[in-house]
């Protein structure tokens, strides 16, 4: 999803193309603990630029979750927290029918959300 989000910052958003707002929507504190470093750096840095060029960074939850079972479920929740709080979803989906990623384009889908999905794999 990163490189999504890398490629609205780099070429829509410094020039607010569509009038778009991007928010960056973070489950919960520490979702990248477990990431390589390399990861945790990309995402930070990605995020810090996002701040610099206006966008906003939501934490849905200001904790750390007790279990992994309670950070899937925090992870659903921000899917639902970014589909009823947007009017256009913009989705780097490859058809997986299971994940993430999968669970927040159903759910858009049921709101009958604008969504634009670009499949990464067209790009490999």
């Amino acid at each position: 999803d990163q490189w999504l989000a890398e490629m609205a910052l780099c070429f829509a958003y410094p020039f607010n193309l569509w009038g778009m707002r991007i928010v960056a929507a973070v489950p919960f504190i520490g979702q990248d603990s477990r990431w390589p470093k390399e990861a945790r750096n990309d995402s930070r840095e990605l995020l810090r630029r996002l701040k610099l060029s206006g966008g906003t960074v939501e934490v849905i939850r200001k904790l750390q979750p007790a279990s992994d079972w309670q950070a899937a479920e925090w992870m659903n929740e921000r899917d639902v927290w970014m589909g009823d709080r947007g009017n256009f979803g913009l989705a780097g989906y490859n058809g997986d029918l299971e994940g993430g990623t999968c669970n927040t384009v159903r759910y858009m889908r049921t709101r009958q959300m604008l969504l634009e999905v670009i499949n990464p794999d067209d790009f490999r």
